[in-house]
């Protein structure tokens, strides 16, 4: 029912800063005339200061001219808790947990009070954060030497359960009402969605796998996109040409230096325990990948078709190089995660023509950034057939 209302209002002290108001309503439903209105009033106190009340006290009559009736109603009303727009998305990449064995970059027992540690930040701040990104290679496949078969989510998530079980990432999935997003790198590929559902919280959230790139605001919504940016590297994006697809020729490099690795580590030491894990690889691949780039990407000429010839035997020349460097050799078995094996001349054949493709699916220029970028960041692939520019800062 509507009234037509008029009233009066009154402050204590009338001054800045009062405490309390008093107000007052009075009204009809209409025109006397046409019926029997019921009439209306109300009184009451606000409690608080200027026009922010933390609580109105409301005493109200409604009367009936036409019987005479007086019904009374009385009530508190309290303002409604302000909406909170959540600005923030948090985005975590490459902590390449494994099964904590020594080869594995991430130790439990040195990085894993440091990921709590930001899950706590998660859970106390999330009225402000709108999602968790879970960026890429957040998981590893990769950083294990040739005999050992890599170990699967299941294995990786049993040998870190308080990363992947209730009080870790569950928790984070309940204080962000399930708004956690894990979007695939290089190292972890080939992780799946039922892989990703499977950590799962208290309060029945889990997990969600996505494709990059990722627009967290929306398909529509472009201001803000999230990659890994292994796609547009040349060594370590999907292959789907590769008899191992997706695995690019970056998964058989890692697994060398890992083999150099094992063989050189001292007895109760971890690659937690090495220097210089900026660059974990242990080796400059600059030198080896430079000479090749620099004259297709300063232009044309006789030193260009040099070079391009060069760039097409860059994946063999890789794999020579880092054969030597890392103590491997051709006949060593290369154990993969379906238990079946392989060996280096293999991995030459299969992987003997990506430059090629990948300058025909492109151009000699992008896929020489492309390698440069693989190698170490320094230059971007740029914006090609309608992509988004892209690039890994990390070779592996």
């Amino acid at each position: 029912m509507t009234y037509g209302v008029s009233g009066g209002w009154a402050a204590s002290g009338s001054v800045a800063g009062r405490n309390y108001s008093a107000f007052a309503v009075r009204g009809n439903t209409g025109n006397i005339l046409q019926g029997a209105p019921n009439f209306v009033a109300a009184a009451g106190i606000m409690t608080g200061q200027a026009a922010a009340p933390t609580q109105i006290d409301l005493q109200v009559g409604v009367s009936s001219s036409s019987d005479g009736t007086l019904t009374r109603y009385s009530a508190v009303l309290v303002p409604s808790a302000p909406s909170v727009v959540k600005s923030q998305i948090v985005v975590l990449s490459d902590i390449h947990i494994g099964d904590n064995t020594k080869t594995v970059w991430y130790q439990r027992s040195v990085h894993e009070p440091y990921l709590l540690g930001i899950f706590d930040w998660i859970v106390t701040n999330a009225a402000n954060i709108r999602e968790l990104v879970l960026a890429g290679d957040i998981v590893d496949f990769w950083t294990y030497p040739f005999g050992t078969r890599p170990p699967t989510f299941a294995t990786i998530a049993a040998q870190n359960p308080n990363i992947f079980g209730p009080t870790g990432l569950g928790r984070v999935l309940d204080a962000l009402g399930g708004k956690v997003t894990y979007l695939p790198g290089n190292h972890d590929m080939a992780v799946t969605a039922s892989d990703v559902a499977s950590i799962t919280s208290p309060g029945g959230h889990h997990v969600t796998l996505v494709d990059g790139p990722y627009f967290p605001l929306g398909a529509d919504d472009h201001r803000i996109v999230i990659t890994h940016g292994h796609d547009y590297t040349i060594f370590n994006a999907p292959d789907a040409s590769s008899k191992w697809s997706p695995l690019p020729l970056g998964h058989f490099v890692t697994r060398m230096i890992a083999t150099q690795t094992d063989k050189n580590l001292p007895p109760g030491k971890t690659v937690a325990d090495l220097g210089g894990q900026g660059n974990p690889n242990s080796m400059d691949l600059l030198p080896i990948v430079n000479p090749v780039v620099a004259g297709l990407i300063g232009g044309i000429g006789t030193g260009m078709q040099q070079a391009l010839k060069l760039f097409n035997d860059l994946p063999s020349a890789l794999l020579n190089q880092i054969e030597a460097f890392s103590g491997t050799k051709d006949t060593d078995p290369i154990t993969l995660a379906d238990g079946t094996t392989t060996t280096l001349p293999e991995v030459r054949t299969v992987y003997a023509n990506l430059v090629r493709r990948w300058s025909q699916q492109n151009d000699p220029q992008f896929a020489a950034k492309s390698t440069l970028a693989d190698a170490n960041g320094r230059y971007w692939a740029g914006s090609h057939n309608g992509s988004p520019s892209r690039s890994e800062r990390s070779w592996w």
